[in-house]
């Protein structure tokens, strides 16, 4: 850089003003170039994966709800089906938009999810949930159920001390009447 720019322009600049630096600053500050704002690119809308068709819940909980259905398989599937557009690329989720990695989301993260990101995302959760459940062995599956009974029986002895202990003031205000 020093041969280019001449050594006496470097010491009149370590030696300009305040003033004299913001002039020469705006002076060449024409010559700066100026970046291009960034195009944001909308996202594609999803493309429904071949085989599958639009076939709504009929009755229940779920009524008028959107389900896809595909005849080859003979399989429901409440997630929507989108192809995939190169083996590189993830899987878009429904709503065209990506989900979070991370296992737990900041208030703001979570409003900041559209409707269809939010369903998208706990459709995820349960299968991973259920992938898990699956994988258990018997043993991990014994602890699990030893864990729970432990818990409902704490719970069981706490409301039965609260209760009791209701019952019996109550029990004595009636013995005194």
């Amino acid at each position: 850089m020093s041969a280019i720019v001449p050594s006496n322009f470097i010491a009149m600049l370590e030696s300009a003003t305040a003033e004299e630096r913001a002039l020469i600053g705006v002076l060449f500050g024409d010559m700066v170039p100026k970046k291009a704002p960034k195009e944001k690119k909308e996202p594609s809308a999803p493309v429904l994966a071949p085989g599958w068709i639009l076939k709504p819940y009929e009755k229940g909980a779920k009524k008028g709800q959107d389900r896809w259905y595909n005849e080859e398989n003979d399989q429901f599937s409440d997630v929507f089906p989108e192809t995939r557009l190169s083996a590189g690329k993830a899987k878009a989720p429904a709503g065209g938009a990506d989900l979070p990695d991370k296992k737990r989301l900041s208030k703001e993260e979570k409003a900041a999810l559209s409707p269809e990101q939010k369903k998208a995302l706990k459709a995820k959760r349960a299968a991973e949930s259920a992938a898990r459940k699956a994988a258990r062995t018997p043993e991990e599956q014994a602890k699990i159920d030893a864990r729970v009974a432990k818990m409902k029986a704490a719970r069981a002895a706490k409301k039965a001390a609260a209760g009791g202990a209701g019952e019996s003031a109550s029990d004595e205000e009636e013995e005194e009447a």
